[in-house]
């Protein structure tokens, strides 16, 4: 199963690559209109000085920088949706084709499968979680920013606050957003990749392969325990995954907040019942004889 590893821990890089390259573009991004909010800030604050109290009062001029962080904000997101749109259209096509990848990679089963068509991955990423699709949660994540940061130059104004200090705020509030952009792309990224491998695994198996799917979360110590408990846990490729209850084809799948955000985990595919003999420690960086989680912490001490 050494060979079948080697392909797992391919895929599981190109999945990390892709992540990283999602999270310099949105780190840019934002460093750009962060460095754009703090000259409209600068400038409303140093011109506010000079204003007479009735010009302070001004609806008016509040419109006005209203309006150029609105601005600033809709550029910011021009960029942004469709940068994670993108990462998560590549999660799709990853999780689909890396299972015949790795079949024929590991195992020399050379298997003809269908491309996902684009109609297909865009239904994917269109989806509703809890009722809302992920544009309309990226919209949502904007309009708040632009309230609170006109709220907190507003408010700076009225309680004499210098520019350092509202530039400070600003900065944690931009951070605070683009850390939340970073969170929706890997929880959307990784629940399109389980639902297409999902779709894989059917694939194959209909094609005549003997497999079945285990859950793997990242051996370190930032691990949920309910992801803990789950890793190893072993089923046949229609049967569902289960814990407290909860059932789900994979990770990000469960319907469940606390289950399904931020998750790291993945499953792989044990052929023809043989099962992987090593994996990735995750704080160490390097590669151990396979051990499931609950192995691992108590060598750790964890």
């Amino acid at each position: 199963m050494q060979q079948l590893d080697k392909w797992h821990k391919e895929l599981e890089q190109l999945s990390n690559r892709s992540y990283e390259e999602l999270d310099n573009e949105l780190f840019d991004f934002y460093k750009k209109a962060l460095k754009e909010l703090k000259v409209e800030i600068k400038q409303y604050i140093d011109n506010y000085d000079q204003l007479s109290f009735s010009k302070r009062l001004a609806v008016d001029s509040q419109l006005e920088v209203a309006k150029r962080i609105d601005e600033i904000l809709w550029a910011l997101e021009s960029v942004k949706q469709p940068s994670i749109t993108k990462h998560i259209k590549n999660e799709a096509t990853l999780g689909y084709q890396g299972v015949f990848y790795a079949l024929e990679g590991s195992e020399n089963i050379q298997l003809d499968f269908n491309r996902l068509s684009e109609s297909y991955i865009e239904r994917l990423v269109d989806k509703k979680i809890a009722g809302k699709t992920l544009s309309k949660r990226l919209y949502e994540q904007r309009d708040q920013l632009a309230k609170t940061v006109t709220n907190e130059l507003l408010n700076a104004t009225t309680h004499r606050k210098s520019y350092a200090d509202v530039a400070k705020n600003v900065g944690e509030l931009t951070e605070a957003s683009y850390k939340q952009a970073l969170r929706i792309a890997r929880t959307e990224g990784g629940r399109v990749q389980s639902t297409t491998k999902q779709k894989a695994y059917q694939a194959a198996e209909a094609k005549g392969v003997r497999m079945q799917k285990r859950w793997q979360a990242t051996l370190d110590k930032k691990t949920r325990h309910q992801h803990q408990e789950l890793d190893g846990q072993t089923v046949d490729i229609n049967e569902k995954f289960i814990f407290n209850g909860h059932t789900a084809d994979g990770p990000r799948l469960f319907g469940v907040a606390g289950l399904d955000i931020n998750c790291r985990c993945t499953t792989i595919s044990i052929v023809n019942g043989l099962s992987p003999s090593v994996r990735k420690d995750n704080e160490t960086k390097k590669v151990i004889k396979y051990k499931n989680y609950k192995e691992w912490a108590e060598k750790k001490g964890v």
